[in-house]
């Protein structure tokens, strides 16, 4: 899309009518066993930056998949003072790239080499894994999947930020994708059009579109964190 097309279907991408329904996309995938796994787009547990004090904003020390979600992703009160969301549940993010692009909102985990790794899943077994650097700063990085996913397919994907040798201890955080042949618009390649625009030629009526994309599906803690870095494509 060019930035002119992008900012007169992003207000229509916005509105209930916009997307082809779940239920409708999905209605012939009953036995696809990706669709069952209780996968989060926040990164709960272990050693996360919330308990580092590197933000004011709780949110912000959170890894975030910037994924469409069952429920908003935000600051809560608890007896322990401020936190973030610890659970979203993640929705299948439908999409006409053939090979995706993921994005992920990093927070500072103040470790110097520490790695990530990033998995591709179908039908609950490991289609391949990928070991991706941490940055050294907080900030919404982005990957493009190397091979192209078989179309009407759901695929689960999971992040592991490595901070200790028990992956049940780590922040992870995680998606579903399905690769559909359509003319149909989709918020995540909305998003993806959105982030490359700003990342190649920031304007800003792309990076109002980025904000009002994120807080469309509840990601609104974050839409004002733009992306800085450009998107690697996995080998």
């Amino acid at each position: 899309f060019s930035l002119i097309i992008l900012a007169s279907l992003v207000p229509s991408l916005l509105g209930s009518a916009a997307f082809s329904s779940a239920e409708t996309l999905l209605k012939d995938h009953f036995e696809d066993t990706d669709l069952g796994q209780p996968i989060s787009r926040t990164g709960g547990g272990g050693r996360t930056s919330t308990t580092m004090g590197l933000s004011d904003t709780p949110c912000l020390n959170q890894l975030i998949a910037l994924e469409p979600g069952q429920d908003d992703v935000k600051s809560q009160s608890t007896a322990q003072g401020e936190s973030c969301s610890q659970i979203s549940r993640v929705e299948v993010a439908f999409t006409r790239q053939a090979s995706p692009f993921l994005w992920i909102y990093m927070p500072d985990y103040s470790e110097e080499e520490l790695v990530s790794e990033l998995t591709l899943i179908d039908n609950q077994r490991r289609v391949e894994t990928w070991e991706i650097p941490v940055p050294e700063s907080a900030g919404v990085i982005c990957f493009q999947l190397p091979q192209a996913l078989e179309s009407n397919n759901v695929y689960a994907w999971n992040l592991n930020v490595l901070l200790t040798d028990s992956l049940a201890q780590n922040p992870t955080v995680g998606g579903l994708v399905e690769y559909i042949q359509t003319s149909e618009s989709f918020w995540k390649d909305a998003l993806t059009t959105t982030g490359q625009q700003i990342l190649e030629n920031p304007t800003p009526e792309a990076e109002a579109q980025w904000g009002e994309l994120l807080r469309s599906e509840g990601l609104g803690v974050i839409a004002t964190v733009l992306p800085e870095q450009s998107c690697q494509r996995l080998n």
